[in-house]
């Protein structure tokens, strides 16, 4: 019920945002800072390989990530593209578009929040989840919150 919740929240902001589904640029929204006029779009991936497949040309967009592995997991959330970013694509805050050397999406966190689904687990008891759960947990180096969903972890 939580995750329905949380992706009709996350589909509802869309629409009013005008998010176009599988990376395609939707309605922009013009940035409201001072005199700035600068035009933002919204992008939307339902997986991250599908996040991992598009370059994007602008630094003031936004993209959102629908799920790790379908549209709908828990692994939903927020980027923005750093063209200059060369750090390691660790799986779930920072990933690397598959054709581009330079330049990484930043997942956008308002606090030292870290989640396994970030980076690939999934509480189903069948996957080797250790992985993800280690690079959660290596985003917490200087202390903070490692959010952990219900279920089974192996």
């Amino acid at each position: 019920m939580k995750k329905l919740l949380i992706l009709t929240a996350l589909l509802l902001c869309m629409t009013l945002v005008g998010c176009g589904p599988n990376g395609e640029q939707s309605n922009s929204a013009e940035s409201n800072t001072g005199n700035d006029n600068t035009v933002n779009s919204t992008y939307s991936f339902k997986t991250i390989e599908e996040m991992r497949s598009f370059v994007p040309s602008g630094e003031d967009d936004i993209f959102n990530l629908l799920g790790y592995y379908n549209a709908g997991d828990i692994a939903i959330g927020q980027f923005y593209w750093d063209a200059d970013c060369e750090d390691a694509d660790n799986g779930g805050t920072v990933i690397k578009a598959t054709d581009s050397e330079k330049g990484r999406y930043i997942r956008l966190r308002v606090s030292n929040v870290s989640n396994p689904a970030w980076f690939g687990a999934i509480a189903d008891d069948k996957n080797d989840d250790s992985d993800a759960i280690q690079k959660a947990l290596a985003e917490l180096q200087n202390g903070g919150t490692l959010a952990i969903e219900p279920g089974n972890y192996l």
